[in-house]
């Protein structure tokens, strides 16, 4: 029987905060949505709990122009392609319900549809590369 690393619910894991209020906020919302989210036998893996984590972080900073991240990257981190469309719809579904929920955020660099438009069209274009790959 494979051996998983336990994980609990938090704040996203590995890295310094997103400096885009907005962003930062998304990024709160998924990793504290994804333990619900994830199928049972992956919900208390660590390891792909990070990897959605990272992924969703580099989404986001993508779609916000922000600059590359202080933190290290790490290529295994990377969810297997068949998370991708998980991982992305739950940042979507997250991106969503922050601006319903909490309004516009003063001090991002984009209203909040410019934000949801630039977070789609990532998530797009994220998709198509990964299918021609």
């Amino acid at each position: 029987m494979e051996s998983r690393a336990y994980a609990l619910p938090g704040q996203p894991s590995g890295g310094a905060e997103l400096p885009d209020p907005y962003a930062a906020a998304v990024l709160r919302r998924f990793a504290a949505c994804l333990p619900a989210a994830l199928a049972r036998e992956d919900r208390h893996d660590a390891a792909a709990r990070s990897a959605a984590v990272s992924r969703a972080r580099e989404l986001l900073t993508e779609a916000f122009g922000l600059a590359a991240p202080s933190f290290p990257s790490h290529p295994d981190a990377e969810p297997p392609i068949r998370h991708e469309a998980f991982v992305s719809t739950l940042l979507l579904e997250c991106a969503v319900l922050v601006v319903l929920e909490q309004g516009t955020f003063k001090d991002s660099c984009r209203r909040p549809a410019e934000l949801l438009r630039a977070l789609g069209r990532s998530v797009r274009e994220s998709s198509l590369s990964s299918e021609s790959a």
